[in-house]
């Protein structure tokens, strides 16, 4: 084993008007086809696997980097995808407030559910240690989003560039 990451595989589709966003719909279809049409799915629509966190990376000499604090686990994540490029990718994050604030505006309408506050010097834990700020904020979200970019690092899904990327084919 190479690394052991945690993360997601996403699939894009593109609209009439060539607006792309996420497909959860299209992500079950083909999970719960028949192994031709689910190979049919993938060629119409390929899915791309966003790491959220790496867990080991053995050929690197950390058979566990469950305990190591988040920062250090993003780096080694970044390492072990350095190069590789779609369709495996790291998803994109910032500690800066004024750009997670961007992203999560950027987001709505995309098909992505929010965005992601982790604690920097966070250890990966059985259970959440994490929030989801999700799109449809009230006044309360509004108010943990600010805290959350003050307190952690933001964690979205590499939504605002694969969907660029995605609308223009």
């Amino acid at each position: 084993m190479v690394a052991r990451i945690n993360g997601e595989a996403v699939i894009y589709v593109t609209d009439d008007q060539g607006k792309a966003r996420i497909s959860f719909e299209a992500a079950q279809c083909r999970a719960l086809s028949r192994p031709r049409r689910a190979r049919e799915l993938a060629d119409r629509h390929p899915a791309t696997y966003v790491g959220f966190d790496v867990l080991a990376y053995p050929a690197g000499g950390l058979p566990d980097l469950r305990p190591r604090p988040y920062s250090e686990r993003r780096q080694v994540l970044l390492d072990v995808l350095a190069g590789i490029g779609p369709p495996i990718q790291p998803v994109w994050s910032t500690t800066d407030r004024s750009e997670a604030l961007l992203w999560y505006e950027a987001l709505r309408g995309t098909g992505v559910e929010g965005i992601v506050a982790k604690p920097l010097r966070s250890s990966y834990a059985p259970g959440r240690i994490w929030s989801k700020i999700r799109n449809r904020m009230n006044c309360i979200e509004r108010n943990t989003l600010q805290l959350a970019v003050r307190r952690f690092v933001l964690v979205s899904v590499s939504a605002v560039r694969l969907l660029q990327r995605h609308s223009k084919r």
